[in-house]
Protein backbone atom coordinates (compact mmCIF):
# COMPACT_ATOMS: atom_id res chain seq x y z
CA UNK A 1 0.00 0.00 0.00
CA UNK A 2 0.75 3.67 -0.54
CA UNK A 3 0.73 6.85 1.11
CA UNK A 4 -1.84 9.08 -0.28
CA UNK A 5 -1.30 12.63 1.11
CA UNK A 6 -2.56 14.90 -2.15
CA UNK A 7 -6.01 16.17 -3.52
CA UNK A 8 -3.72 17.03 -6.82
CA UNK A 9 -2.84 13.55 -7.82
CA UNK A 10 -4.65 10.17 -8.11
CA UNK A 11 -4.23 7.39 -5.66
CA UNK A 12 -1.22 5.68 -6.36
CA UNK A 13 -2.87 2.64 -5.40
CA UNK A 14 -4.52 2.82 -8.71
CA UNK A 15 -1.54 1.68 -10.20
CA UNK A 16 -1.20 -2.42 -9.83
CA UNK A 17 -1.70 -5.61 -12.19
CA UNK A 18 -5.14 -3.95 -14.51
CA UNK A 19 -4.71 -0.04 -13.22
CA UNK A 20 -3.18 2.60 -14.56
CA UNK A 21 -0.21 3.00 -16.45
CA UNK A 22 3.30 4.16 -14.53
CA UNK A 23 4.05 7.39 -17.18
CA UNK A 24 6.77 9.79 -16.33
CA UNK A 25 7.82 13.18 -18.14
CA UNK A 26 9.43 12.65 -20.78
CA UNK A 27 8.01 9.42 -21.78
CA UNK A 28 7.86 8.85 -25.72
CA UNK A 29 4.83 6.59 -26.81
CA UNK A 30 3.72 4.80 -29.94
CA UNK A 31 7.44 4.77 -31.59
CA UNK A 32 8.80 7.60 -30.07
CA UNK A 33 5.65 10.03 -31.92
CA UNK A 34 4.35 11.25 -28.38
CA UNK A 35 6.39 12.74 -26.13
CA UNK A 36 4.86 13.06 -22.22
CA UNK A 37 4.92 16.66 -21.20
CA UNK A 38 2.87 17.39 -18.40
CA UNK A 39 -0.70 16.34 -17.23
CA UNK A 40 -4.24 17.54 -17.89
CA UNK A 41 -6.11 15.42 -15.69
CA UNK A 42 -7.06 11.82 -14.10
CA UNK A 43 -9.25 9.92 -12.46
CA UNK A 44 -9.90 5.90 -11.65
CA UNK A 45 -10.14 4.88 -15.19
CA UNK A 46 -7.30 7.00 -16.69
CA UNK A 47 -5.03 10.26 -16.78
CA UNK A 48 -4.88 12.36 -19.29
CA UNK A 49 -1.42 14.19 -20.71
CA UNK A 50 -0.12 17.03 -22.78
CA UNK A 51 1.98 15.76 -25.04
CA UNK A 52 4.10 16.87 -28.34
CA UNK A 53 3.05 14.67 -31.33
CA UNK A 54 6.62 15.09 -33.01
CA UNK A 55 4.90 13.94 -36.23
CA UNK A 56 2.88 16.99 -36.84
CA UNK A 57 4.75 19.50 -34.59
CA UNK A 58 1.56 20.09 -32.62
CA UNK A 59 -0.11 19.68 -29.17
CA UNK A 60 -2.24 17.43 -28.45
CA UNK A 61 -3.96 15.75 -25.35
CA UNK A 62 -3.29 12.11 -24.68
CA UNK A 63 -5.71 9.99 -22.61
CA UNK A 64 -4.18 6.38 -21.46
CA UNK A 65 -6.52 4.11 -19.81
CA UNK A 66 -6.63 1.48 -17.00
CA UNK A 67 -5.30 -1.95 -18.40
CA UNK A 68 -8.31 -3.95 -20.21
CA UNK A 69 -6.96 -6.52 -17.78
CA UNK A 70 -8.50 -4.56 -14.98
CA UNK A 71 -11.92 -5.84 -16.25
CA UNK A 72 -12.22 -1.63 -16.52
CA UNK A 73 -12.32 -1.42 -20.43
CA UNK A 74 -16.48 -1.02 -20.53
CA UNK A 75 -15.71 3.12 -20.30
CA UNK A 76 -12.86 2.65 -22.56
CA UNK A 77 -14.60 0.52 -25.14
CA UNK A 78 -17.84 2.93 -24.87
CA UNK A 79 -15.78 5.79 -25.64
CA UNK A 80 -13.56 4.83 -28.76
CA UNK A 81 -17.07 3.39 -30.41
CA UNK A 82 -18.71 6.24 -30.19
CA UNK A 83 -15.69 8.73 -30.53
CA UNK A 84 -15.14 6.73 -34.08
CA UNK A 85 -18.75 7.08 -34.79
CA UNK A 86 -19.19 10.34 -34.43
CA UNK A 87 -16.08 10.96 -36.56
CA UNK A 88 -18.03 9.84 -39.56
CA UNK A 89 -20.93 12.70 -38.84
CA UNK A 90 -21.17 15.16 -41.20
CA UNK A 91 -18.38 17.44 -41.60
CA UNK A 92 -20.98 20.73 -42.32
CA UNK A 93 -23.54 20.16 -39.26
CA UNK A 94 -22.40 23.22 -37.12
CA UNK A 95 -22.35 21.27 -33.64
CA UNK A 96 -19.48 19.10 -34.98
CA UNK A 97 -16.82 21.37 -34.09
CA UNK A 98 -18.36 21.71 -30.45
CA UNK A 99 -17.26 17.87 -30.03
CA UNK A 100 -13.71 16.54 -29.09
CA UNK A 101 -13.14 14.46 -32.02
CA UNK A 102 -10.50 11.34 -32.60
CA UNK A 103 -7.36 12.04 -33.96
CA UNK A 104 -5.50 8.90 -32.84
CA UNK A 105 -5.47 5.83 -30.90
CA UNK A 106 -3.16 2.97 -29.98
CA UNK A 107 -2.62 0.16 -27.91
CA UNK A 108 0.20 0.16 -24.95
CA UNK A 109 1.75 -2.49 -23.17
CA UNK A 110 3.18 -2.32 -19.79
CA UNK A 111 4.09 -3.59 -16.76
CA UNK A 112 0.25 -3.43 -15.92
CA UNK A 113 -1.29 -5.25 -18.65
CA UNK A 114 -1.92 -3.73 -22.35
CA UNK A 115 -3.64 -0.07 -21.98
CA UNK A 116 -5.44 1.60 -24.83
CA UNK A 117 -4.67 5.18 -25.62
CA UNK A 118 -6.31 8.08 -27.42
CA UNK A 119 -5.13 11.27 -29.14
CA UNK A 120 -7.68 14.43 -29.01
CA UNK A 121 -7.02 18.22 -29.12
CA UNK A 122 -6.00 20.30 -25.92
CA UNK A 123 -9.04 22.04 -24.55
CA UNK A 124 -9.16 24.21 -21.07
CA UNK A 125 -10.77 24.04 -17.97
CA UNK A 126 -14.14 22.80 -17.29
CA UNK A 127 -17.12 25.40 -17.99
CA UNK A 128 -18.36 27.98 -15.53
CA UNK A 129 -19.44 30.70 -15.05
CA UNK A 130 -16.93 33.23 -14.78
CA UNK A 131 -16.56 35.35 -11.66
CA UNK A 132 -16.20 38.63 -12.88
CA UNK A 133 -18.93 38.16 -15.27
CA UNK A 134 -22.09 40.32 -14.24
CA UNK A 135 -25.03 39.03 -13.43
CA UNK A 136 -27.37 40.88 -15.68
CA UNK A 137 -25.04 39.95 -18.32
CA UNK A 138 -27.00 36.20 -19.73
CA UNK A 139 -25.52 36.77 -23.24
CA UNK A 140 -22.34 34.33 -22.67
CA UNK A 141 -24.44 31.99 -20.89
CA UNK A 142 -27.15 31.88 -23.92
CA UNK A 143 -24.40 31.50 -26.19
CA UNK A 144 -22.74 28.43 -24.31
CA UNK A 145 -26.20 26.93 -23.98
CA UNK A 146 -26.97 26.85 -27.54
CA UNK A 147 -22.86 25.48 -28.68
CA UNK A 148 -24.48 22.50 -25.94
CA UNK A 149 -27.59 22.12 -27.59
CA UNK A 150 -25.83 22.54 -31.51
CA UNK A 151 -23.58 19.51 -29.68
CA UNK A 152 -26.39 17.34 -29.04
CA UNK A 153 -28.29 18.10 -32.53
CA UNK A 154 -25.11 16.70 -33.68
CA UNK A 155 -24.50 13.44 -31.42
CA UNK A 156 -28.63 12.58 -31.92
CA UNK A 157 -28.51 13.37 -35.30
CA UNK A 158 -25.77 9.90 -35.36
CA UNK A 159 -27.70 8.03 -33.16
CA UNK A 160 -25.43 8.32 -30.17
CA UNK A 161 -26.53 9.66 -26.92
CA UNK A 162 -23.78 11.32 -24.59
CA UNK A 163 -25.18 10.11 -21.07
CA UNK A 164 -22.89 11.98 -18.90
CA UNK A 165 -23.47 16.07 -19.74
CA UNK A 166 -22.46 18.05 -17.01
CA UNK A 167 -20.18 21.05 -16.54
CA UNK A 168 -17.06 18.95 -15.76
CA UNK A 169 -17.63 17.24 -19.04
CA UNK A 170 -17.75 20.70 -20.95
CA UNK A 171 -14.40 22.52 -21.72
CA UNK A 172 -13.25 25.97 -22.95
CA UNK A 173 -11.95 25.13 -26.11
CA UNK A 174 -8.67 27.03 -26.73
CA UNK A 175 -6.08 28.83 -29.53
CA UNK A 176 -3.60 27.01 -31.22
CA UNK A 177 -0.63 27.08 -29.29
CA UNK A 178 1.76 24.36 -31.60
CA UNK A 179 4.47 27.36 -32.24
CA UNK A 180 5.20 27.08 -28.73
CA UNK A 181 8.45 26.19 -27.85
CA UNK A 182 8.44 23.94 -24.51
CA UNK A 183 9.82 26.66 -21.87
CA UNK A 184 7.13 28.82 -23.91
CA UNK A 185 4.92 26.25 -22.87
CA UNK A 186 5.75 25.81 -19.27
CA UNK A 187 5.83 29.53 -18.79
CA UNK A 188 2.43 29.78 -19.48
CA UNK A 189 1.00 26.47 -17.47
CA UNK A 190 3.87 26.35 -14.95
CA UNK A 191 6.45 23.39 -14.90
CA UNK A 192 5.36 19.49 -13.82
CA UNK A 193 5.63 19.23 -10.17
CA UNK A 194 6.24 15.55 -8.82
CA UNK A 195 5.05 14.41 -5.60
CA UNK A 196 7.65 11.59 -4.37
CA UNK A 197 5.59 8.11 -3.91
CA UNK A 198 6.09 6.48 -1.02
CA UNK A 199 5.29 2.96 0.83
CA UNK A 200 3.59 2.58 3.86
CA UNK A 201 5.90 -0.36 4.89
CA UNK A 202 9.38 1.86 3.73
CA UNK A 203 10.89 -1.94 3.80
CA UNK A 204 9.44 -2.92 0.75
CA UNK A 205 10.78 -2.08 -2.76
CA UNK A 206 8.37 -0.03 -4.97
CA UNK A 207 8.36 -2.09 -8.54
CA UNK A 208 7.93 -1.19 -11.96
CA UNK A 209 4.04 -1.25 -12.04
CA UNK A 210 4.48 2.46 -9.99
CA UNK A 211 5.70 5.41 -11.01
CA UNK A 212 8.65 6.85 -8.79
CA UNK A 213 6.42 9.89 -8.78
CA UNK A 214 2.84 11.19 -9.47
CA UNK A 215 2.50 15.00 -11.28
CA UNK A 216 -0.25 17.56 -10.45
CA UNK A 217 -1.95 18.57 -13.34
CA UNK A 218 -1.11 21.92 -14.96
CA UNK A 219 -2.31 25.60 -14.92
CA UNK A 220 -5.48 25.15 -16.85
CA UNK A 221 -6.19 28.25 -15.86
CA UNK A 222 -3.45 30.30 -17.44
CA UNK A 223 -3.90 28.61 -20.44
CA UNK A 224 -7.20 29.82 -20.89
CA UNK A 225 -5.72 33.40 -19.66
CA UNK A 226 -3.88 33.38 -23.04
CA UNK A 227 -5.81 31.39 -25.45
CA UNK A 228 -9.40 31.06 -24.64
CA UNK A 229 -11.80 30.68 -27.19
CA UNK A 230 -15.48 31.54 -26.82
CA UNK A 231 -16.29 28.01 -27.75
CA UNK A 232 -16.99 24.72 -25.35
CA UNK A 233 -15.88 21.34 -26.35
CA UNK A 234 -18.04 18.07 -25.35
CA UNK A 235 -16.11 15.49 -23.98
CA UNK A 236 -15.79 12.12 -22.53
CA UNK A 237 -18.17 9.59 -23.80
CA UNK A 238 -17.40 6.64 -21.47
CA UNK A 239 -20.99 6.94 -20.90
CA UNK A 240 -22.57 7.01 -24.22
CA UNK A 241 -24.34 4.56 -25.80
CA UNK A 242 -26.88 3.93 -28.94
CA UNK A 243 -30.16 5.48 -28.93
CA UNK A 244 -31.71 2.02 -30.92
CA UNK A 245 -29.88 0.03 -27.76
CA UNK A 246 -30.46 2.12 -24.29
CA UNK A 247 -29.18 0.21 -21.04
CA UNK A 248 -31.39 -0.97 -18.42
CA UNK A 249 -29.25 0.81 -16.07
CA UNK A 250 -27.49 4.08 -16.16
CA UNK A 251 -25.72 6.06 -13.47
CA UNK A 252 -24.56 9.68 -13.49
CA UNK A 253 -24.02 12.58 -11.52
CA UNK A 254 -27.64 12.85 -9.62
CA UNK A 255 -27.38 16.25 -10.07
CA UNK A 256 -27.96 15.93 -13.57
CA UNK A 257 -30.30 13.21 -13.95
CA UNK A 258 -33.30 13.17 -15.12
CA UNK A 259 -36.90 11.44 -13.73
CA UNK A 260 -36.39 8.00 -16.03
CA UNK A 261 -32.70 7.44 -14.90
CA UNK A 262 -33.69 8.46 -10.95
CA UNK A 263 -36.85 6.22 -10.89
CA UNK A 264 -35.63 3.78 -12.98
CA UNK A 265 -37.33 3.77 -16.35
CA UNK A 266 -36.76 3.70 -19.60
CA UNK A 267 -33.78 5.48 -21.12
CA UNK A 268 -34.28 7.60 -24.86
CA UNK A 269 -31.87 10.71 -25.90
CA UNK A 270 -34.15 13.08 -23.84
CA UNK A 271 -31.42 12.45 -20.94
CA UNK A 272 -28.93 14.57 -22.66
CA UNK A 273 -31.86 17.27 -23.02
CA UNK A 274 -32.46 17.18 -19.26
CA UNK A 275 -28.94 17.48 -18.41
CA UNK A 276 -28.55 20.22 -20.67
CA UNK A 277 -30.90 22.13 -19.62
CA UNK A 278 -29.51 21.55 -16.16
CA UNK A 279 -26.41 23.24 -17.31
CA UNK A 280 -27.84 25.89 -18.97
CA UNK A 281 -29.68 26.97 -15.58
CA UNK A 282 -26.05 26.60 -13.74
CA UNK A 283 -23.90 28.99 -16.17
CA UNK A 284 -27.04 31.49 -16.10
CA UNK A 285 -27.21 30.99 -11.96
CA UNK A 286 -23.88 30.04 -10.97
CA UNK A 287 -25.08 27.55 -9.01
CA UNK A 288 -26.82 24.13 -9.41
CA UNK A 289 -30.61 23.54 -10.17
CA UNK A 290 -31.51 20.79 -7.88
CA UNK A 291 -29.24 20.08 -4.81
CA UNK A 292 -27.82 16.64 -3.82
CA UNK A 293 -26.69 16.49 0.50
CA UNK A 294 -26.80 13.25 1.92
CA UNK A 295 -28.66 10.38 0.40
CA UNK A 296 -27.64 12.47 -3.46
CA UNK A 297 -30.73 10.36 -5.09
CA UNK A 298 -32.98 10.21 -2.74
CA UNK A 299 -32.55 14.48 -2.08
CA UNK A 300 -32.58 14.97 -6.09
CA UNK A 301 -35.84 12.97 -6.23
CA UNK A 302 -37.49 14.76 -3.10
CA UNK A 303 -36.28 18.27 -5.22
CA UNK A 304 -37.41 17.21 -8.73
CA UNK A 305 -41.05 15.82 -6.95
CA UNK A 306 -40.84 19.81 -4.92
CA UNK A 307 -40.17 21.61 -8.72
CA UNK A 308 -42.37 19.39 -10.91
CA UNK A 309 -45.30 18.07 -8.36
CA UNK A 310 -45.78 14.50 -8.09
CA UNK A 311 -44.45 12.32 -10.82
CA UNK A 312 -47.22 9.82 -13.08
CA UNK A 313 -48.25 6.68 -10.96
CA UNK A 314 -46.02 4.07 -12.64
CA UNK A 315 -42.85 6.08 -11.73
CA UNK A 316 -44.39 7.34 -8.26
CA UNK A 317 -44.74 3.67 -7.21
CA UNK A 318 -41.39 2.93 -8.30
CA UNK A 319 -39.97 4.39 -4.90
CA UNK A 320 -40.75 3.06 -1.65
CA UNK A 321 -39.62 6.02 0.46
CA UNK A 322 -41.91 8.74 -1.01
CA UNK A 323 -44.23 7.39 1.91
CA UNK A 324 -41.67 9.13 4.30
CA UNK A 325 -42.03 12.71 2.63
CA UNK A 326 -45.38 13.11 0.46
CA UNK A 327 -48.81 12.13 0.92
CA UNK A 328 -50.86 9.46 -1.36
CA UNK A 329 -51.74 12.74 -3.95
CA UNK A 330 -47.84 14.05 -3.78
CA UNK A 331 -48.08 16.62 -1.15
CA UNK A 332 -45.74 17.17 1.32
CA UNK A 333 -46.68 15.65 4.34
CA UNK A 334 -46.43 17.93 7.83
CA UNK A 335 -44.84 17.31 11.19
CA UNK A 336 -44.73 18.78 14.23
CA UNK A 337 -41.36 20.64 12.43
CA UNK A 338 -43.08 21.94 9.58
CA UNK A 339 -43.63 20.27 5.87
CA UNK A 340 -41.40 17.78 5.31
CA UNK A 341 -40.61 18.80 1.93
CA UNK A 342 -41.41 22.44 0.50
CA UNK A 343 -42.68 23.09 -3.03
CA UNK A 344 -40.32 25.05 -5.21
CA UNK A 345 -40.98 25.29 -8.38
CA UNK A 346 -39.54 26.60 -12.08
CA UNK A 347 -40.88 29.52 -11.70
CA UNK A 348 -39.62 30.59 -7.69
CA UNK A 349 -36.32 28.90 -8.75
CA UNK A 350 -35.52 31.29 -11.95
CA UNK A 351 -37.21 34.21 -9.96
CA UNK A 352 -34.90 33.51 -6.84
CA UNK A 353 -31.79 34.33 -9.29
CA UNK A 354 -32.71 37.84 -8.83
CA UNK A 355 -31.13 37.71 -5.54
CA UNK A 356 -27.45 37.74 -7.44
CA UNK A 357 -28.13 41.07 -8.76
CA UNK A 358 -27.28 44.30 -7.23
CA UNK A 359 -29.48 46.76 -8.74
CA UNK A 360 -33.49 45.50 -9.35
CA UNK A 361 -33.29 48.07 -12.78
CA UNK A 362 -30.59 45.48 -13.82
CA UNK A 363 -32.54 42.48 -14.30
CA UNK A 364 -32.74 40.83 -17.54
CA UNK A 365 -36.70 40.17 -17.02
CA UNK A 366 -37.33 39.59 -20.55
CA UNK A 367 -33.91 37.15 -20.76
CA UNK A 368 -35.24 35.46 -17.61
CA UNK A 369 -38.91 35.06 -18.99
CA UNK A 370 -37.37 33.30 -22.17
CA UNK A 371 -34.84 30.82 -20.01
CA UNK A 372 -37.89 30.14 -17.67
CA UNK A 373 -40.08 29.28 -20.67
CA UNK A 374 -37.31 27.37 -22.35
CA UNK A 375 -36.73 24.80 -19.41
CA UNK A 376 -40.04 24.26 -18.63
CA UNK A 377 -40.33 22.81 -21.87
CA UNK A 378 -37.50 20.39 -20.72
CA UNK A 379 -37.80 19.52 -17.44
CA UNK A 380 -40.87 17.33 -17.98
CA UNK A 381 -41.88 13.62 -16.56
CA UNK A 382 -42.88 12.73 -20.16
CA UNK A 383 -39.59 11.81 -22.09
CA UNK A 384 -41.48 12.73 -25.41
CA UNK A 385 -42.97 15.97 -24.24
CA UNK A 386 -39.40 17.65 -24.25
CA UNK A 387 -38.02 19.16 -26.41
CA UNK A 388 -35.55 17.70 -28.36
CA UNK A 389 -31.87 20.03 -29.18
CA UNK A 390 -33.70 20.62 -32.68
CA UNK A 391 -36.58 22.32 -30.94
CA UNK A 392 -34.47 24.17 -28.23
CA UNK A 393 -32.45 25.47 -30.53
CA UNK A 394 -35.74 27.35 -32.63
CA UNK A 395 -36.37 28.79 -29.30
CA UNK A 396 -35.45 32.54 -28.37
CA UNK A 397 -33.60 32.25 -25.36
CA UNK A 398 -30.93 30.34 -27.93
CA UNK A 399 -31.81 30.96 -31.76
CA UNK A 400 -30.41 34.17 -31.50
CA UNK A 401 -26.92 32.61 -31.17
CA UNK A 402 -27.34 30.07 -33.00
Amino acid sequence: MFKFSSMMTEDANLYHLGGLHPVNIGDRLKDERYQILHKLGFGHFSTVWLARDHFKACYVALKIYAAEEGGRSHSSSNELKALRHLSRGSETHPGRQFIMMLQDEFFIKGPNGTHQCCVTQVAGARLSRAPTLKYNALGPARKLASQLFLALEYIHSSEIVHGDIFTSNILQQVGIFDHWSEEELYECIGTPIREKVDLIDQTEPIGTATPTYLVHQCNLAALEECLALPKIILIDFGSAFSSFKPPIEHDNLPQISPTEVLFHTTLSSSIDTWAAGCVTFEICAGYTLFKALFNRKQDVRKDIVAMLGKPPKPMWQLRPERGCYFEADGTPKKTAKGIMVKPYPLSDRIRDMTRLYSDTEDFPTAELAELYDLLSKIFLYETESRLSPSMALKHPFLSHYV
